[in-house]
């Protein structure tokens, strides 16, 4: 599944340690994070351009094919990383036949 993936730095750090979080308040963005919410607007519009751009296109710009071969590849990461604790707990990944 195609996704968007996107963030600004407004701090100086990737990510905040309130991020998320029940202490990630309107106020505290609004007086540390973006004052004027001018990262926030850009964000939403760059974001709604984006699904327009797709909701008008009459073939979407994917390759699903590279999508496959990057889906595969994560699977044997993760046998590769968690194989041997996986197969202890009885997760077995195998061939998934789609009907």
């Amino acid at each position: 599944m195609p996704i968007v993936f996107s963030l600004f730095q407004r701090i100086g750090i990737k990510s905040y340690p309130v991020y998320h979080t029940v202490y990630e308040t309107f106020q505290l963005v609004k007086k540390y994070v973006d004052p004027n919410f001018t990262y926030h607007l850009a964000m939403a519009q760059t974001v709604g351009e984006i699904g327009r751009k797709l909701a008008d296109s009459q073939i979407l710009p994917f390759d699903f094919r590279q999508y496959a071969k990057d889906l595969s590849r994560k699977k044997e990461d993760l046998v590769n990383d968690f194989g041997e604790s996986m197969t202890s707990h009885g997760i077995k990944l195998g061939k998934q036949i789609l009907k």
